[in-house]
């Protein structure tokens, strides 16, 4: 049912620069959700697109949680081959199955291949991720400096030289094209796939002599509610 706007995301001005391209609406915000979480882990919410045309809502989407174990569809797939000028492209197939999206991190790498022994490894990759229709829908070509404290800076695999690529993507169930293909230059490149799901995943966790738990990685780290000893009297 209808209700009033607990959380505002703002407009184009405050939230993101949104835009339309190839029949997809995209774009981003990092407003925190002020409402009732309750009403958010059982579905009491949803979100409302509006538009000039249609100011009392064009576009409207249920919330749900999901309950999926992580890793159960897959959890990372990796392609290496040669990319170069015109129609020589590195691509990998992505089939998404199930009832549910995954949120993926897409990379294509070159520069940083040279610290693991490759040799000739292509300069600039430009990654782009294209629909079952052929349709291009997102893409990046340089990734350039990953800011310290961001969400990019804390994925595990995301490139580390400014002239590689990268996306993070959400992605329906359906079938789905990575491409990488030549800023500048031929060589090998990498594109390797992940489920963010399984990279965030909770890290390996060190008990002490003492009973205290600590995380042995500070890296990716997941909320964990540790039960307490019973009371003495």
């Amino acid at each position: 049912m209808s209700g009033p706007v607990r959380t505002n995301l703002g407009t184009s001005a405050t939230a993101g620069a949104y835009n339309s391209a190839n029949g997809h609406i995209s774009g981003a915000h990092d407003i925190p959700y002020v409402g009732d979480p309750l009403l958010l882990l059982t579905g009491g919410m949803y979100l409302n697109f509006h538009s000039s045309a249609f100011p009392g809502g064009q576009l409207r989407g249920q919330i749900s949680v999901s309950n999926e174990t992580p890793a159960t569809r897959f959890g990372n797939l990796a392609v290496r081959g040669f990319v170069g000028p015109g129609d020589q492209v590195l691509i990998q197939g992505i089939s998404v199955t199930g009832p549910e999206p995954i949120r993926a991190l897409i990379a294509a790498k070159g520069p940083s291949l040279a610290s693991f022994g490759v040799t000739g490894a292509i300069a600039n990759p430009r990654l782009g991720l294209y629909d079952s229709a052929g349709r291009e829908i997102a893409a990046n070509d340089d990734i350039g400096t990953v800011t310290a404290g961001t969400e990019l800076a804390s994925l595990p695999g995301v490139p580390r030289n400014a002239l590689e690529s990268a996306l993070v993507v959400v992605l329906p169930p359906g079938n789905y094209t990575a491409m990488v293909t030549s800023a500048a230059g031929s060589g090998i490149a990498l594109l390797e796939v992940s489920d963010l799901r399984s990279l965030l995943r909770a890290t390996p966790v060190l008990t002490s002599g003492d009973g205290t738990v600590r995380a042995a990685s500070t890296a990716a780290p997941e909320l964990c509610l540790v039960p307490l000893a019973p009371a003495t009297r």
